[in-house]
């Protein structure tokens, strides 16, 4: 399936902004496969669509306009535990629904946004940040839709504001927004992750009737935002979305007219193919910690997209059955979901081959996995027990 009849097909289940392919390819996965399902079984496609990491398409110009704090009241929480891991939900305004989609590496600070209600303000966005399961306010951020895709354990937070035509990348540190420089000619430029140097890595993205005719990876640094190098020349389109403390980037890269596979490209953008077992194609790497990748890839025989681990030190691929990754961390061990059936992916975590279920807030409820820290004791992801409820925010802790 090509990037186009892809975007096609995901339309009816995102939220109501245009955007590329999501980083955080295990919400791709859940939207598509149960897509999919629903159509099998004849029932109408209808879901609260959250799209995450992704490049929100922006403005050719905007402000930072300054919005009031967002400051939520303390309240209890539950901490059901299963196997070994705690669950707790993250704070947020008026306990509004919100997204989670950022852990850093040492598992203190998490980033989100609010889930903006169909009625909300349009071109209004709310970060979110947390600070040892805390909520910090966050004021001033770019506007329209910002949109957060990680942070670092120095606290600084990568994103993308934008609108219909382009969009614009930034970082927030010490409380202050400031726009990465972008590449000349590049109508969508996105921050996609950001590592332990201070190194950002994205995408720009050159287009032409609405499809990419180039795409290259473009690395920052948060001691320099108004300077940018190319990091990819091959291929043609190249897709960041993640990158390693030795500033290896996993992502998705293709030709003109042929169908996306997964790629990581070392320091110096030499690209390197990664496939599945078989050496057939998987369409896109999606996360990077040490040795270890993890992707997608969809062959028709299930109804969502099956996951993939890649040892990149031995060159070993590893398909992962029912368990979708959301996050690897650098010793392998994956935090994700079971794919049981549409309407029920709950939480798990798998290591050496078993995987072991995590608790949720309340019976019956589904997870999206999105992020975890490199010990592996730290996961953030989103709970809803249907596809018309609210996400609730949480973060796991396990002690194993």
């Amino acid at each position: 399936m090509n990037d186009e009849l892809e975007a096609q097909a995901l339309t009816p289940l995102m939220r109501p902004q245009p955007m590329p392919p999501s980083k955080v390819d295990i919400v791709r996965a859940l939207t598509e496969g149960r897509r999919r399902e629903r159509s099998r079984r004849l029932l109408a496609v209808t879901a609260v669509g959250v799209a995450v990491g992704a490049v929100l398409i922006g403005v050719s110009a905007f402000a930072l306009e300054r919005q009031p704090p967002q400051i939520a009241t303390p309240r209890p929480t539950a901490a059901p535990t299963r196997n070994g891991c705690d669950v707790q939900r993250l704070p947020t305004p008026g306990d509004g629904p919100a997204t989670v989609v950022a852990v850093d590496p040492a598992g203190r600070y998490a980033v989100g946004a609010l889930d903006e209600r169909p009625d909300a303000e349009q071109g209004r966005g709310t970060v979110l940040l947390w600070t040892d399961g805390v909520l910090q306010p966050v004021d001033g951020a770019p506007l329209p839709n910002p949109y957060p895709s990680g942070v670092s354990t120095a606290g600084v937070v990568i994103g993308n504001s934008g609108g219909a035509d382009t969009s614009v990348p930034w970082i927030l540190k010490d409380g202050t927004f400031t726009t990465l420089a972008t590449p000349p000619g590049a109508g969508m430029v996105s921050a996609e992750g950001i590592n332990a140097a201070g190194d950002i890595v994205g995408t720009a993205r050159w287009q032409e009737g609405g499809r990419d005719t180039k795409a290259r990876i473009v690395r920052w640094s948060v001691a320099h935002p108004e300077q940018f190098a190319y990091v990819t020349t091959s291929p043609a389109i190249a897709r960041a979305a993640s990158v390693a403390d030795d500033g290896t980037v996993a992502g998705q890269g293709l030709e003109p007219g042929n169908d996306p596979q997964s790629y990581v490209w070392g320091p110096d953008g030499t690209p390197r193919l990664l496939t599945r077992s078989d050496g057939a194609p998987a369409h896109r790497a999606n996360h990077i910690a040490g040795d270890w990748a993890i992707g997608s890839f969809e062959d028709g025989s299930t109804w969502f997209d099956q996951g993939v681990r890649w040892n990149l030190r031995t060159g070993e691929a590893r398909e992962l059955g029912t368990f979708v990754p959301g996050a690897v961390d650098a010793s392998g061990r994956m935090f994700g979901v079971v794919m049981r059936s549409a309407d029920d992916t709950p939480p798990a975590l798998w290591e050496d081959g078993t995987v072991l279920e995590m608790p949720v807030l309340s019976d019956g409820e589904s997870a999206v996995v999105t992020s975890m820290s490199a010990d592996g004791r730290t996961a953030v992801g989103w709970l809803t027990r249907s596809k018309n409820d609210p996400v609730v925010p949480v973060r796991w802790t396990c002690r194993r």
